[in-house]
């Protein structure tokens, strides 16, 4: 930080120039410290690489917000005309979306607004959003509501739109609305950041912090989101169900999705690399979803994870979980790809998965396995893995592992490699000491369950404690015996996070 002289403002653009935002502010200021402008807007439009942007202590709302794009929708799906004051073009139906933050190009077609350009930063001066040191500025999006209430969505809850590249945007509290980002951009930090208390529809894809595709050219990627909290993302169309929707793997902490499945030409890019870091998520339905095949990486690290249904829905590939506490949350993983068929998007659809050095408490369902290969399940410490008798084995039973022969999600070459699981120098630490790990479904009937092996006497080896092959004889080694006293063990000491 750049100690400013007795009496100055502060100012951390060492190779640019500072903007200031105050609640009580004047776009039509020139946005020094002393005279904010109100809105981020002008700043917006002037910022260039190695710019600051400071919002000042306070909390922001609709009258602090920016035109940040249009939405458009279809009158009679809706079954509600066009409003007096919608922009209209033939069938259509246009109105304004605002946000705190448009960090975008915006041609201000079919808005009342006017059209503006944002700077992208560069490698060595990135462009920085941020609270003002030692002041903490809220943006509250709660009370956007528009005359689309019926269709509202995601596009109408945007706290921050980042369609450039090398930004940062830190040390901000966002209420009520989420971080959305697309298009062929790269090099974006999030950074001590709560996003939480958002209300969402869940049909298209809502994420606390969305990492959207792009359009024939590519996605985000280099995604950096560390040191922050998101939390309390609910369903519009079904309240009641708190953090726990009908359809809860849509609703992400952070949710993914990627161009690839929809260009054969892979060298365009997806969406990835992504760094997901010293976080913490909680009331969310599902941590991690990501929805479409893409190549990653992925790297998941040392965050804390609790109160969800999942933690990851996995379709993309070479995903690394590693050191992450995770508590409260019944499922863990399920990778699968249902409905491609197509040998590019297979071959980056859940494959290559790390998860190491984790601890998992208090949870019911660990892996279920729809497609490929390539996992490794490593060093991991779980508690709270319960039996289920054989006979009432259904698709709600505990399990470690799922797998499903079914052909709408299993990759269909006869590939010798699929369903691989190297698992070793795992600690299991469960109430009964015979609890069944493994589960098929059944292609007959998707809700019957037949053990393998269950009647086996398991006998403990420290070198693969859980293995599955595709051989018709599985190999399956488990450690007899695991039962709480496992916790005294100095087998377990190092193990997980």
């Amino acid at each position: 930080m750049i100690v400013p002289a007795e009496g100055r403002p502060v100012c951390e653009a060492s190779l640019g120039h500072c903007y200031y935002i105050s609640v009580n502010g004047n776009d039509n200021s020139d946005g020094a410290f002393d005279t904010p402008f109100k809105t981020a807007l002008p700043a917006l439009q002037q910022v260039q690489p190695g710019d600051y942007i400071y919002f000042r202590g306070g909390r922001y709302d609709l009258n602090n917000t920016m035109v940040a794009k249009v939405a458009r929708i279809y009158p009679v799906a809706s079954e509600i005309p066009c409003q007096v004051s919608e922009i209209h073009e033939g069938i259509y139906c246009y109105y304004d979306i605002r946000s705190f933050l448009g960090i975008g190009d915006f041609s201000g077609w079919a808005s009342n607004a006017s059209g503006f350009k944002v700077a992208d930063g560069t490698v060595e001066k990135p462009i920085t959003i941020k609270s003002y040191p030692d002041e903490k500025a809220v943006l509250d999006l709660n009370g956007a509501t528009t005359s689309r209430s019926t269709v509202q969505d995601h596009i109408d809850h945007n706290a921050a739109t980042i369609g450039k590249s090398h930004w940062i945007i830190k040390d901000l509290e966002m209420v009520g609305g989420i971080i959305n980002m697309g298009g062929d951009i790269n090099n974006i930090t999030i950074d001590n950041v709560q996003v939480h208390d958002v209300t969402v529809h869940g049909g298209d894809n809502p994420g606390l912090i969305r990492i959207n595709r792009g359009y024939g050219s590519g996605g985000p990627h280099n995604i950096i989101v560390k040191n922050s909290i998101l939390y309390n993302l609910y369903d519009r169309d079904d309240p009641d169900a708190l953090w726990k929707p009908v359809d809860a793997q849509h609703f992400g902490a952070i949710t993914t999705l990627s161009r690839e499945v929809y260009e054969r030409d892979v060298t365009k890019g997806g969406t990835g690399k992504i760094t997901v870091i010293n976080n913490t998520f909680y009331n969310v339905p599902t941590h991690f979803f990501f929805k479409n095949p893409m190549s990653g990486p992925v790297l998941i690290q040392n965050n804390t994870l609790y109160n969800a249904v999942r933690v990851a829905q996995l379709s993309a590939s070479n995903v690394s979980f590693v050191n992450n506490l995770v508590v409260d949350t019944p499922s863990i993983f399920r990778v699968s790809a249902p409905g491609y068929t197509a040998d590019f998007i297979l071959d980056i659809a859940g494959t290559n998965e790390r998860i190491e050095n984790n601890t998992f408490v208090n949870y019911k369902e660990f892996f279920q396995l729809y497609n490929k290969t390539n996992y490794v399940i490593k060093n991991n410490v779980f508690f709270g893995l319960a039996d289920v008798a054989p006979a009432v084995a259904k698709w709600s039973a505990d399990r470690y592992l799922l797998r499903s022969d079914t052909n709408n999600y299993i990759y269909a070459k006869n590939d010798p490699e699929l369903h691989r699981i190297y698992s070793d120098d795992n600690c299991f630490i469960s109430q009964v000491a015979d609890f069944i790990a493994l589960r098929w479904r059944s292609a007959s009937n998707k809700q019957d369950f037949t053990p393998l092996q269950a009647q086996e006497t398991f006998t403990y080896d420290t070198n693969s404690i859980f293995m599955v092959e595709t051989d018709p004889n599985l190999v399956f080694k488990n450690p007899a015996n695991m039962d709480y006293k496992l916790k005294e063990s100095s087998d377990c000491f190092g193990k997980g996070y």
